[in-house]
């Protein structure tokens, strides 16, 4: 079992940073991506391993940041962080005044707090060299 291999779902990484707006990865129309496409740009995180088995399950990736395509070449993309806003302000402001506010808490576990490994990425920013992998 401990040659097994899991799918790398890596399908390129960030070549070009041309302002704060957008990048430039090194997937494009030869690698079937298509304008409106999400990449994630990631940081790779501890591979997980059964602790019985001792089998590779895969590793738990932590994301940087969720992006589109918006321009489209043969063998690199441009992307960017596209938010959709459709409301005026005045209106938005009433709605969020008038709609009930939910949200999800996560409760903490009863766990072995010895066997805590407190994951975390090591590195959030956006940099040269970082894999993607299409959403």
């Amino acid at each position: 079992m401990d040659n097994y291999e899991w799918e790398d779902p890596k399908i390129g990484y960030v070549i070009e940073i041309p302002n704060t707006h957008s990048i430039i990865v090194n997937v494009g129309l030869d690698d079937d991506i298509q304008i409106g496409n999400k990449l994630v740009v990631y940081e790779e995180g501890p591979e997980i391993i059964d602790t019985q088995t001792k089998e590779k399950l895969g590793r738990k990736d932590f994301v940087k940041d969720i992006l589109e395509v918006t321009e489209l070449y043969d063998r690199f993309s441009i992307c960017q962080k596209i938010t959709k806003k459709s409301m005026n302000k005045l209106t938005y402001s009433m709605a969020a005044l008038l709609s009930e506010k939910e949200y999800i808490e996560y409760e903490e576990l009863n766990v072995n707090e010895t066997q805590v490994k407190e994951w975390k990425i090591k590195n959030a920013t956006i940099e040269i060299n970082d894999p993607i992998k299409k959403l």
